[in-house]
């Protein structure tokens, strides 16, 4: 049986607060949505992470798992991009590492999508951000034999990671050398004073370049302790001003659109997800979002107050 309530409105301004009302409710379910549908994502990354971990990785189980994380990951974010952008900034995870990685997926598709580049580029760019780091994960002595010569160490893992994770999806996982070098590129830079190899502009692809920023852009995220839109495009805006050759000009203008780059923000909400669908909201205080102080080939560092 349905039931249908009927509420008479005397005047036309009680209609507009009830659909005003009821839209704002729509909005938080739809929030609510892509909250648990990001967590299972993360799930599928924790999955994808442990079979990449295993001596005895089952490849075809691997690609499978790979490929339809993919597929859901490219379909889902398309159309909403805004709204995992925006969700993101400030959702804090309990895993850094795997939001991190899928952070990262997540920003490169939203450039991609907004740069309107051949759907063909999509699988790839997708698949080296979900990837990119898999150079600092730790493994065993016979797996480390696979992608460590034997003048690296383990503890050179800041300098040596995107050549180890290049390495390994090359040799241990078999995937596609276009996909093997977007991973040990994610630390170049423009100018030509990026790691491993200091290469410069006219040597990197546009999926480079891709990559390369949505890296900065999660770890500024990180960085200013994912308190939201307005801190992180205060935060990028200020990278900007003392790097602008750091990022490609066609990339910064996709960014000024989706950022906004808002400034002068004094109070900002941030989320931390927990188990089970929980969110925790936590209040900062920050005046301003960071200071970008140095962008450097080992990476970002950002002072906050």
């Amino acid at each position: 049986m349905i039931c249908y309530s009927i509420i008479r409105f005397h005047n036309k301004k009680q209609r507009i607060v009830a659909l005003n009302k009821t839209n704002n409710i729509s909005k938080k379910v739809a929030k609510l949505k892509k909250f648990t549908i990001y967590e299972n994502m993360l799930m599928k990354m924790k999955n994808i992470v442990g079979l990449i971990q295993n001596e005895d990785i089952n490849l075809l189980k691997f690609r499978e798992n790979l490929n339809e994380f993919t597929d859901t990951l490219i379909e889902e974010v398309y159309n909403n991009e805004r709204m995992y952008v925006n969700m993101i900034s400030y959702l804090e995870s309990p895993d850094a590492f795997l939001a991190h990685s899928l952070n990262t997926a997540i920003f490169t598709l939203t450039i991609a999508y907004q740069l309107e580049l051949d759907e063909k580029k999509y699988e790839p760019l997708v698949k080296a951000a979900l990837l990119h780091d898999i150079g600092r994960l730790s493994f065993n002595e016979r797996l480390q034999a696979k992608f460590m010569n034997k003048n690296e160490l383990p503890t050179m893992k800041n300098e040596y990671h995107p050549l180890w994770g290049s390495r390994f999806i090359q040799f241990q996982l078999r995937l596609s050398k276009e996909i093997s070098d977007l991973v040990k590129h994610h630390h170049e830079q423009l100018d030509g004073n990026g790691y491993p190899e200091g290469i410069e502009d006219n040597e990197l692809s546009m999926l480079d370049n891709i990559l390369i920023t949505s890296n900065i852009i999660d770890n500024i995220l990180r960085k200013t302790r994912h308190s939201g839109i307005e801190s992180l495009a205060k935060s990028f805006d200020l990278l900007l001003e003392k790097y602008p050759e750091k990022i490609h000009p066609d990339i910064h203008k996709v960014l000024i659109g989706l950022l906004g780059l808002k400034s002068n923000v004094r109070r900002f909400k941030r989320y931390k997800l927990l188990n089970q669908g929980s969110i925790q909201s936590v209040v900062s205080n920050l005046r301003f979002p960071c200071y970008a102080t140095d962008v450097s080939a080992g990476g970002i560092r950002v002072l906050t107050k």
